[in-house]
């Protein structure tokens, strides 16, 4: 049907929370923009999807609490519970899918939260930093390599909390792994620049500071998964064996960074792997197969503070992609 989708309870969005009551029936009609549903007696021809500009509301808020001429980020219906929460001086008294501080920007005087996080720290090291070849690579290629490892400063502090992570320092790059050895999980963040120099070699390599030994040493189904900011992204933790589907469409996510980096010069990226098994649409906590891609590309509105680790003064502009990895079609 024009300007119809159909979905069924198993196909859709989990982000619309509308597939898990018995209320529900086997499809469901959702008429694009400007689509009616002409129904003898009855007609609907509002509640389209919220992502459709065209849906959003204003809200206008006035007090004591508020801070005068201030401008909350777009946000949905759900985060209003913990406002009127927080204005009661309850908050926390009534679990809801709302994000606890999101409002604070605009509030006079936000509570002070206990930040009950455990700061991630850097991973179990062994020594200094040398380059370990995982690949072959040139012996000039190497001895670059080599001095930016040895010279660039540690990290003193890092932008995210994890007790079951662990981060390995390479310069402006960062590899976020699990302290299990066997949760193939990970991360890496980068700074992107539309200036970098880009080698062309093919290799990876470790920093011996955190091991001696190549995951998949030579593996030839490996792949990497950082936005390849320099030669310094070909980290050996930064590679997966992706199936060979994926890999050949999974173009898309390089292409639309590359054009947001040609767009604005130089972007802070974060690229990963997640675990959903269930596809529930929420992370699994317990170790499993990576089933997910995901890259966040974010941009600095205002100058960088630092690039060791990534930090802006002021962030926005953020794109985020996510893929399923599969095998077949």
């Amino acid at each position: 049907m024009k300007n119809v989708k159909v979905n069924t309870k198993e196909s859709m969005p989990v982000r619309k929370h509308y597939s898990n009551s018995h209320r529900i029936g086997d499809f469901i009609l959702e008429g694009k923009p400007g689509a009616t549903f002409d129904i003898p007696f009855k007609g609907g021809d509002h509640g389209y999807d919220y992502h459709v500009e065209n849906m959003h509301t204003i809200m206008f808020a006035r007090g004591p609490a508020f801070k005068k001429y201030s401008v909350a980020p777009a946000f949905q219906n759900v985060q209003y519970m913990n406002l009127w929460l927080t204005l009661l001086g309850i908050e926390g008294a009534l679990p809801n899918n709302g994000t606890v501080g999101f409002f604070d920007s605009i509030l006079e005087k936000a509570p002070k939260r206990e930040n009950k996080w455990e700061s991630m720290g850097e991973c179990d090291n062994f020594g200094s930093s040398q380059v370990l070849e995982c690949q072959k690579m040139p012996a000039a290629e190497k001895n670059k390599l080599a001095s930016k490892l040895s010279s660039c400063p540690l990290a003193k502090s890092f932008p995210v909390y994890s007790k079951d992570y662990c981060y390995q320092s390479y310069c402006e790059n960062t590899v976020i792994v699990n302290h299990d050895p066997d949760d193939c999980r990970k991360a890496v963040i980068e700074v992107l620049n539309a200036f970098s120099e880009k080698s062309s070699s093919d290799f990876s390599f470790l920093n011996t500071k955190y091991s001696i030994q190549c995951p998949f040493a030579n593996h030839s189904s490996m792949a990497f998964f950082s936005a390849g900011s320099t030669s310094m992204s070909k980290m050996a933790d930064a590679q997966f064996v992706f199936p060979a589907y994926f890999q050949r469409n999974s173009r898309t996510v390089a292409t639309k960074t590359q054009d947001y980096t040609t767009k604005y010069r130089k972007l802070y990226v974060i690229s990963g792997l997640a675990t959903d098994t269930n596809r529930d649409g929420h992370a699994d906590q317990l170790a499993g197969s990576p089933t997910h891609f995901y890259r966040i590309l974010i941009r600095c509105l205002d100058s960088w503070v630092s690039t060791n680790p990534p930090a802006c003064k002021n962030t926005g502009c953020a794109r985020a992609f996510t893929f399923p990895i599969l095998d077949e079609q």
